[in-house]
C-alpha cells in the first residue's frame, strides 16, 4: 500500500509539471510570431526612422496581439465547455422507480428515490448514472464507490460516528462510475482521510491538516 501510495504521488507531482509547462505553450508561437514581426518591420520606412527601438517595438506589439488571440480562443472554449455542462445539467432525469435495487445509466433526481421518511436509499446499485442535486448526502454501511465523478460538489468532513440530520444517506449502496451533480457531501473523518492519502488532491471545504507524504 505504502509503495502504491508513493507511486501515486509521484504521479501527481509529474501531472502538475506537465500541467503547468502546457499552460505556457502559447507563448512559443507567440514568440516566434513576434520575432518575425519585428524582423519584416526593419524594411518598413517608418519603421526604419526610428531603428532598433521601432522594429523592437513592432515585435512585442506582434507577440501581445497574437497572445491576446489565443487568450480569447481560451476563454471561448471555457465558456463553450460551460454552456455545454450547464446543458447536460439541466437535461429532464429518467423517471425512476424507487423500489428497484439496480439502475443502468440512468439520470436520476436523489430526492426522487429516498425514502420520504427516513430520507435513506438502502441497498442499491447504480451503475454509470447521475445522480443529480441539489442533495445533502453521506454514504454509510458497506457500499463501495468505484470511479465516482463529483461535478460541482463540495466535500464536508465530520466526527466519525456523528448523526447528521436533514441529510440523505446512501446505505450499502454500490456506486460505478457515472457522476454526482450539485451534491453536499458529508464524510466521516476517517473515510476521508484514508482517500486523500491514496489520492493527495482530494479536498474539502473544511479545514484538516494536510497529510503527511511518507519519505523518499
Amino acid at each position: 500500500m505504502a509503495k502504491a501510495t508513493k507511486l501515486l504521488q509521484r504521479a501527481e507531482r509529474t501531472l502538475e509539471r506537465l500541467s503547468l509547462a502546457y499552460s505556457f505553450w502559447p507563448m512559443i508561437p507567440a514568440g516566434a510570431v513576434g520575432i518575425a514581426t519585428g524582423w519584416a518591420a526593419r524594411g518598413t520606412a517608418t519603421i526604419e526612422r526610428f531603428g532598433t527601438v521601432g522594429w523592437l517595438a513592432a515585435g512585442i506589439l506582434g507577440f501581445l496581439l497574437t497572445s491576446l488571440s489565443f487568450l480569447a480562443l481560451a476563454l471561448a472554449k471555457e465558456k463553450t465547455v460551460l454552456v455545454k455542462a450547464v446543458a447536460n445539467w439541466k437535461r429532464p432525469t429518467d423517471a425512476a422507480d424507487p423500489m428497484a435495487d439496480d439502475y443502468s445509466r440512468k439520470r436520476i433526481a436523489i430526492n426522487d428515490i429516498a425514502h420520504p421518511v427516513t430520507k435513506r436509499i438502502v441497498a442499491k446499485t447504480f451503475s454509470q448514472c447521475e445522480l443529480i442535486g441539489p442533495a445533502n448526502i453521506i454514504f454509510a454501511g458497506r457500499g463501495t464507490n468505484s470511479h465516482v465523478s463529483f461535478a460541482d460538489c463540495d466535500i464536508v468532513v465530520v466526527k466519525d460516528h456523528v448523526y447528521v440530520k436533514n441529510i440523505v444517506v446512501f446505505e450499502d449502496c454500490n456506486l460505478v462510475g457515472g457522476t454526482l451533480w450539485q451534491c453536499t457531501v458529508f464524510m466521516a473523518e476517517s473515510l476521508f482521510t484514508r482517500l486523500r492519502d491514496e489520492v493527495p488532491a482530494f479536498e474539502s471545504i473544511t479545514h484538516l491538516a494536510p497529510p503527511v507524504r511518507p519519505a523518499e
